[in-house]
């Protein structure tokens, strides 16, 4: 893998030489070994790593990114190359409650880096190394301050890791001369990463999962050594697959919605004549949205894979897996749910899709409209209706029509006449398990508004 070995172990690996087969980075992997294809970086680490083991100068390494996907690991590699020993901290180690205890750690740590003639890794750096905002107390800001003047005057190579780079201070951050970011495995790199690990082809569908890292590959390498089934190809996946799952949703959760925290989405020019004229086009925008409990309707409201749907159909989920149009499916992640029955799903903008346009204006009662949806088992269903009346719900409108909905139509759109998108199915009217034919929708207004979207562009229709 590329998080490795005790901390006991470093040095000893660190005079192991290379072995000239390739491997998978697993826990027991020499630090000796790197394989640039198991990691997603902004930089080319090989140039990178050439340039500095030929300068003679000190340089500051800096590599954000997410947990697994290998920046300790280069580090410590890099290390190697160089000639150096390794020496790692994290601010549990180098934190004290006495007073003043915290800036001594600090020079004792560089003193024995000059007298060990290693490379100084600091772990999770953001966690002292804090934007001043976020400084609690003065002994961490003296913390900050003497690693300020040691970064600059330094005389030996210095690393840092952080998962958070937002959080740490400006000033700390240009000490560091080089920086890079690793990222999630692009999805071209799953099928060699699975391969290099377990030595089977891995099935075609892999690339619908999100968010893995080289991490995950190793912790289902352990489990799979450990229950000695390397030779069962289908257990293997399984126990891969269970990693995958776990991993991506821990990573789900770990990060903040500040990623989405202001979305505006670009509105798709308008139709302006007859729904079936359209037919083809809508089709395109609709999917299906299949839950652990069942499934629902939802539709792409930009070209980039943002999906509305209701907050009932997702329930607690952070992961579903969204039908395309053609029958493709591919994971989708929830981003944003509100109480008003609506919810927010992303899926990768390296899918090709396209989004429905969005009709901000209101139109008449008795004016024709369409429900799309997948009732019961029946998908892709368009039935025909007419607004019968505007109600309030929570000081948000709600569409009432008689089109026809049915379980399973909830979260897909209700169009105009052209086929513009103008609400959200949410609900129908019922008497034990018959639809009295009314049914609710919330408008896409204040679909858009409750979730913090922007749209783009007003339509163009009076």
């Amino acid at each position: 893998m590329l998080n490795i070995v005790d901390k006991k172990d470093i040095i000893k690996l660190l005079k192991e030489e290379a072995d000239n087969k390739p491997k998978f980075l697993t826990y027991s992997a020499p630090v000796s070994f790197f394989d640039i294809n198991l990691v997603n970086s902004n930089v080319d680490l090989m140039e990178l790593t050439a340039k500095l083991e030929k300068s003679s100068l000190p340089f500051t390494v800096l590599i954000s990114g997410p947990a697994g996907t290998g920046k300790s690991y280069y580090l410590r590699y890099l290390a190697h190359r160089i000639g150096k020993n390794v020496i790692e901290k994290t601010a549990a180690e180098l934190f004290s409650r006495y007073q003043g205890e915290p800036a001594k750690n600090i020079l004792n740590l560089f003193k024995e880096a000059e007298e060990k003639n290693a490379v100084i890794i600091f772990d999770e750096i953001d966690s002292f190394l804090s934007d001043k905002h976020l400084i609690r107390s003065p002994h961490e800001a003296r913390l900050v301050n003497e690693c300020l003047v040691q970064l600059e005057n330094h005389p030996y190579p210095i690393g840092g890791t952080t998962n958070y780079l937002e959080n740490m201070e400006k000033a700390c951050i240009r000490r560091f001369k080089i920086q890079a970011k690793f990222d999630y495995l692009r999805k071209d790199q799953y099928a060699y990463v699975y391969r290099k690990t377990f030595g089977f082809q891995p099935p075609k569908d892999i690339e619908q999962l999100m968010k893995l890292t080289p991490a995950i590959f190793s912790l289902a390498a352990e489990k799979v050594s450990l229950e000695n089934v390397s030779s069962d190809e289908k257990r293997v996946f399984e126990i891969f697959l269970g990693e995958a799952k776990k991993s991506t949703v821990r990573n789900i959760l770990e990060e903040t919605d500040k990623t989405y925290e202001n979305i505006l989405i670009n509105n798709a020019a308008l139709y302006t004549t007859p729904v079936s004229d359209n037919y083809n086009k809508i089709l395109t925008g609709f999917v299906k949205v299949i839950t652990d409990t069942g499934h629902g309707s939802g539709f792409f409201i930009s070209n980039d894979g943002f999906i509305l749907t209701n907050k009932h159909v997702v329930k607690e989920e952070k992961l579903v897996t969204i039908e395309l149009f053609s029958g493709r499916q591919v994971a989708g992640e929830v981003i944003r749910t509100n109480s008003l029955d609506i919810a927010l799903i992303k899926i990768s903008a390296e899918n090709k899709v396209y989004s429905m346009p969005i009709r901000t204006r209101e139109i008449n009662i008795s004016s024709t409209v369409f429900s799309f949806g997948n009732p019961g088992n029946k998908n892709q269903v368009l039935s025909k209706g007419c607004i019968t009346r505007y109600t309030n719900v929570n000081n948000t409108q709600r569409i009432e029509t008689d089109c026809f909905m049915d379980c399973g139509s909830s979260g897909g759109p209700l169009l105009d006449e052209y086929g513009n998108v103008i609400g959200v199915n949410v609900e129908g009217w019922t008497k034990g398990n018959a639809n009295l034919g009314i049914n609710l929708h919330l408008s896409i207004n204040d679909a858009l508004r409750v979730l913090n979207i922007k749209v783009k562009e007003a339509d163009n229709i009076k």
